[in-house]
């Protein structure tokens, strides 16, 4: 096998998509312009350059961090497998040396609430019918020690499940669902519902929740710029 290594010292950015806007660039085709990244100079008060990307395929807003590579990386381009014959194995070549790694996320604004709602499919309406028969059926009555019971082998069963700590994109969706459900949320309930730890959910609602006051102290609600989910 041979390798072109013509190219290894060219400098290369690795950037990476939040999950949901890797999912759309899967679909587009090679060497697809997928959108463009502005490198603003810095002026006299500032020590570094900023980045500024604006992506085609979607109407959302992103913000861009970025951080020079410390380990030495290269990109490249060719797979090698032994089924392949000896010409196609000669097409490996080293694209470049990674220098800078760039990581995308959306803004958590309008834009980027009305781009989920739209990639989400529609809730279906549950039809709930109502026996009006006046026969009498026999109910189950519960004691207290079955309920406390059954409180602790879900719990335990929510432990043993208990998620990774997920995306916070992912955990943003799981946390805007839970406000259409109900209105007001503790943050160890919103923990339990999402499968997040307390204090990573804790960090999420000081970003787009408050905290209640009167007779709903110690829960959350959504800020009213986040409330325009529900009501849309």
């Amino acid at each position: 096998m041979q390798l072109d290594l013509k190219t290894k010292d060219v400098s290369v950015w690795l950037v990476k998509f939040p999950p949901f806007l890797s999912k759309i660039l899967e679909n587009c085709k090679d060497e697809a312009e997928i959108g463009t990244i502005e490198i603003i100079k810095p002026d006299e008060n500032s020590a570094t350059a900023q980045l500024k990307i604006e992506i085609n395929t979607v109407d959302v807003d992103f913000t861009v961090q970025w951080n020079e590579m410390k380990q030495i990386m290269y990109v490249l381009k060719g797979s090698v497998s032994e089924s392949e014959t000896e010409s196609s194995k000669k097409d490996l070549r080293l694209e470049g040396r990674v220098s800078k790694e760039v990581f995308i996320a959306p803004q958590f604004n309008d834009k980027y609430i009305k781009f989920k709602q739209n990639i989400e499919p529609q809730k279906k309406a549950v039809v709930k019918v109502i026996d009006q028969s006046t026969k009498i059926r026999p109910e189950r009555h519960t004691t207290i020690s079955e309920m406390e019971a059954i409180a602790r082998r879900r719990k335990k069963m929510l432990q043993q499940n208990k998620r990774e700590r997920l995306e916070r994109t992912e955990v943003m969706d799981i946390i805007f669902g839970a406000f259409e459900v109900q209105e007001q949320w503790t943050i160890r309930d919103l923990a339990e519902y999402s499968g997040q730890p307390v204090a990573y959910i804790s960090e999420i609602l000081q970003e787009i929740g408050e905290l209640n006051k009167g007779d709903f102290r110690g829960s959350w609600s959504l800020k009213d710029e986040y409330r325009s989910r529900k009501q849309e």
